[in-house]
């Protein structure tokens, strides 16, 4: 049986009962969708997809707040399931592995003294790395239209670290963000523009050649998979003009004609 040859009657409680789903969060609430479900179930001959999904979604429900009831114990907030916690420390976690490139380019963009002074100790060595790339794009190009994570990629650390970066910046007075959103579509990269005068001196004075040439520093470019016979396979030189000495033909064919010649 099919959404399309069900009556309207029976269409029309299941869209009340998926519309209460949405909202229950109560026994009770439970309760009053369980009774639509087992209302619908009447109306029919043989359960229909969805309204099995909606039995099991009602149930699955009740089942979760009658034991949080039990254990007294706050009911999910959310359908997804619960990840399992970790047994290792935060210290332990944040002590892991890392990328030794990425480690490194952290560090020394960090040091680079892209921050005046009066505002450098507000932010870390990662946070001054993301500063540093978002003011070297501004230098260059008036603006830094980056995600942000091309920003951490290129920073070398991650999204969290570049999104408190700038958020501390706009706080400082340092950078304003303008948010580019989009109807029914992802949200363009944020635009992000250099507002504090006295940073835009201490560039001008100590750092007057910050972001021009950058693309060629700290980021690995693409190789082209193509060798060099293939990309020179399809050019063609340069016919010589008809009413030169050599009458169109090439270099080595002159030489061959003066060979027969001679």
């Amino acid at each position: 049986m099919t959404i399309q040859t069900l009556p309207l009657a029976v269409i029309a409680v299941q869209q009340q009962a998926i519309r209460l789903c949405a909202q229950m969060k109560t026994i009770a609430q439970v309760d009053q969708v369980f009774e639509l479900v087992s209302k619908l179930i009447s109306m029919l001959d043989d359960l229909d997809p969805v309204s099995s999904a909606i039995y099991e979604t009602v149930l699955e429900r009740r089942t979760a707040l009658l034991k949080a009831r039990q254990e007294k114990s706050p009911p999910p907030q959310s359908y997804y399931p619960v990840r399992v916690k970790s047994e290792q420390s935060r210290t332990q976690a944040a002590s892991g592995k890392r990328d030794p490139e990425r480690w490194g380019r952290k560090r020394r963009l960090g040091d680079m003294a892209a921050l005046p002074p009066h505002v450098r100790d507000c932010f870390t060595e990662g946070e001054r790395a993301v500063l540093y790339i978002v003011a070297a794009d501004i230098r260059q190009n008036g603006s830094c239209r980056c995600t942000n994570k091309e920003i951490g990629d290129r920073a070398g650390v991650g999204l969290t670290t570049t999104r408190n970066a700038l958020r501390k910046a706009c706080q400082h007075g340092l950078l304003s963000i303008q948010h580019r959103e989009q109807w029914r579509g992802k949200n363009l990269a944020n635009i992000l523009r250099m507002t504090c005068q006295r940073w835009l001196a201490w560039l001008t004075k100590f750092r007057p050649a910050l972001g021009f040439h950058y693309h060629s520093k700290g980021v690995k470019k693409t190789v082209s998979s193509e060798t060099f016979s293939k990309k020179n396979q399809n050019r063609q030189p340069a016919p010589y003009p008809k009413n030169s000495s050599t009458g169109g033909l090439q270099p080595f064919a002159k030489r061959k004609q003066l060979l027969d010649n001679g």
